[in-house]
């Protein structure tokens, strides 16, 4: 037993020995016992028990220093709740540990994006898919920071490349018609979307494709009656939608049928739903025009 534990690069057995009874406990493999504790500090992370998370992690990499992911679940942990100079200082060392985890680059990138340091989001993104060129998490990731920043034609050529690698995914093909419906190209938005809805499903993702088409549809001047019913299918799929119901309130107020438009604005108050800041300003200047 000593030998197989020492070969294998376990601690010895530990023996206790009285009068009535021999107690042996064979200690957990350090790897073993490091995985364990990783595990329980990601729970821990998940739940907000942010110190308890941080102890757990810690002692994870102290059995097991080499440990990426437990070093980068760590530098996630600092990037909440810490300066981000810290989080960056692991997630080097994440990458030093293990050159090709991709995933700490993906949510080191996430990190420098929520910070606003976007061209060093870019340049992580860059760095994890030369690593791997078809990661479709990492291309999506990337191409949602383009679309956010206005650069659609990378964003594009992102959103491409993912809908090529996962021709049925719902998701990527859905996130490529909101591409082109922010870029006011709404027929080929339309055409994405129903491509998206085609291999959509379930009906929460169903009721949002919906909702992006009749978007896409009224503004490409379709019959009204269309439009209307893509907004009760997203509603009947998913009534609690604050965004939606606040949509379609717009909708209706433009037709006259203001009763039934106050209706669904009073019930998207209710579910949360705020305007933001610029567009409360656009409509008030369009009230003083």
């Amino acid at each position: 037993m000593y030998m197989d534990m020492e070969e294998f690069g376990s601690p010895s057995p530990d023996y206790v020995v009285d009068s009535k009874s021999v107690e042996i406990t064979l200690p957990a493999h350090p790897d073993y016992a490091a995985q364990r504790k990783f595990e329980e500090g990601s729970l821990a992370k998940d739940r907000g028990e942010t110190e308890r998370a941080r102890r757990l992690l810690q002692e994870a990499l102290k059995l097991r220093p080499n440990f990426s992911e437990a070093t980068a679940a760590l530098a996630s942990l600092e990037g909440e709740v810490g300066p981000i100079i810290k989080a960056r200082e692991l997630y080097r060392e994440s990458i030093k540990q293990n050159p090709s985890n991709v995933s700490s680059l993906v949510t080191w990138a996430a990190l420098e994006d929520k910070q606003g340091n976007y061209q060093e989001a870019r340049k992580l993104y860059e760095q994890a898919t030369r690593l791997v060129p078809a990661n479709t998490i990492v291309l999506h990731s990337w191409a949602l920071l383009e679309r956010r920043l206005g650069n659609f034609s990378k964003a594009r050529e992102l959103f491409e490349r993912t809908t090529q690698l996962e021709p049925r995914n719902a998701v990527h093909w859905q996130a490529l018609g909101q591409l082109e419906a922010r870029a006011r190209n709404h027929l080929a938005a339309i055409k994405y979307l129903e491509t998206a809805l085609r291999y959509a499903s379930d009906d929460y993702s169903k009721a949002w494709i919906h909702s992006d088409l009749a978007f896409s549809k009224g503004n490409a001047r379709f019959s009204k009656s269309e439009v209307e019913e893509h907004y009760k299918v997203s509603l009947s799929l998913n009534p609690n939608s604050a965004q939606t119901n606040h949509m379609y309130a717009e909708f209706l107020k433009r037709q006259g049928r203001m009763y039934e438009g106050e209706e669904h604005e009073s019930k998207a108050r209710i579910l949360g739903y705020r305007v933001e800041p610029a567009k409360r300003d656009r409509r008030r200047n369009n009230v003083r025009h």
